[in-house]
């Protein structure tokens, strides 16, 4: 009990070990598409080598990292890429900021913001931090690196243990080379804005280029905020007679259902759907984040394994007006 009384700012894998391979289906599968609709220039993700293809210097996780561990935000700066219905002032909000401080460390951007907009969220200064609630707590599971053509993805499970949803996850993913030094970090997200209580979702990145050698992954949570209850950003939403249908070599599923929303809320504006696929340990084998606009009675959707076989697909939702 005393560990999770401690709070752990990063998950560090620190083995240098190979990644085995898994074997190449017989007939191709079908081309995965990104994870994140929005991102259109990364390639698709593929399957794993053959085991007469070279080995890949890639990580899997270490034994003692299969327990979720303890992840709080760090109050480091770092780079927020704007989503769809962000606002600046929201984005100060949110960070406990003034729009001045957030402009002021964002020299050329003005307050009309664009979907995929790089803004730098600076450290919060000290008055401001002691107003700010504290961050959410999470469980972090093992992270995880697959190969996806030149590059990889590298992700790892965020659980909500809390009784409320959390907002606004993100993370950072560092890799290291075997002598501990940083090479190159991106900004991780999760599929939706919101994590519902006792639920999980993967928080991703994607690297445009692997290690050519031996590397180490590291995640650091930087923002995670419990969500107050009846927040009107979000409409009640429920997702009934979920059908799933794994394809036989198990890296791609087809999942479909039916949307519930709430009657005495107003029409949703925009509906995101995140497919969370699992192989048979509960391991993340991948993911995908559905959008529409409007409320959709029904959704159909595949959802393309990284590496692992698929076992089941879990699927979230989230409605806003």
């Amino acid at each position: 009990m005393e560990f999770f009384r401690r709070p752990v700012r990063v998950l560090v894998l620190a083995l240098f070990i190979p990644l085995l391979a898994c074997s190449a289906p017989d007939s191709p599968s079908p081309e995965p598409a990104s994870p994140f609709p929005e991102i259109s220039s990364m390639p698709p993700a593929s399957p794993l080598p053959s085991p007469t293809s070279p080995a890949l210097p890639l990580l899997t996780p270490a034994p003692l990292a299969l327990q979720p561990t303890i992840v709080i935000p760090t109050p480091t700066p770092f780079a927020y890429t704007v989503r769809s219905g962000d606002t600046l002032s929201q984005i100060a909000l949110r960070y406990g900021l003034t729009v001045d401080e957030l402009l002021a460390a964002n020299p050329g951007v003005s307050t009309i913001l664009s979907i995929g907009q790089v803004v730098q969220i600076p450290s919060r200064p000290a008055s401001v931090a002691e107003a700010v609630p504290a961050p959410a707590e999470l469980l972090v599971g093992p992270l995880q690196c697959f190969p996806s053509g030149a590059g990889m993805w590298c992700l790892a499970l965020a659980q909500n243990p809390h009784a409320e949803p959390v907002e606004n996850i993100t993370a950072q993913i560092s890799i290291l080379n075997q002598n501990g030094e940083p090479e190159s970090a991106l900004e991780a997200l999760a599929p939706l804005n919101i994590l519902p209580a006792r639920a999980g979702l993967p928080v991703a990145a994607f690297f445009p280029l692997r290690p050519s050698g031996p590397f180490a992954a590291r995640l650091d949570i930087l923002t995670a905020f419990l969500l107050s209850p009846g927040d009107p950003r979000y409409l009640p939403v429920q997702v009934n007679n979920l059908l799933t249908q794994v394809s036989a070599d198990g890296l791609s599923a087809q999942v479909s259902g039916r949307l519930v929303f709430s009657q005495s809320g107003p029409p949703s504006a925009e509906i995101w759907l995140a497919g969370v696929a699992y192989d048979e340990s509960g391991q993340v084998a991948g993911f995908r984040r559905w959008q529409a606009a409007g409320a959709p009675q029904t959704f159909s959707f595949d959802v393309y394994s990284l590496g692992l076989p698929i076992a089941r697909v879990e699927v979230i939702p989230e409605a806003r007006p």
